[in-house]
């Protein structure tokens, strides 16, 4: 298992083939859709590019990467 995700973090393999051998393992359930779970995930991605642009921002722009303290 460990391998199996040192070789996707190194994007050896592809995410689709890290998922179907995680099914394989029994770490997903046997009725984990690869593909849907893709799509799912492309319907995300805009939301998620807004949450990432927004933790980009400082909170306190007097002192950059500090968060606000006033309410």
């Amino acid at each position: 298992m460990e391998t199996t995700f040192k070789t996707r973090v190194a994007r050896d393999i592809s995410r689709t083939a890290f998922l179907r051998d995680l099914k394989r393992r029994g770490t997903l359930s046997a009725d984990f859709d690869v593909e849907l779970d893709a799509e799912e995930l492309v319907s995300e991605a805009p939301a998620l590019r807004m949450v990432r642009r927004e933790r980009r921002e400082p909170l306190n722009p007097e002192v950059p990467g500090v968060g606000s303290l006033r309410p």
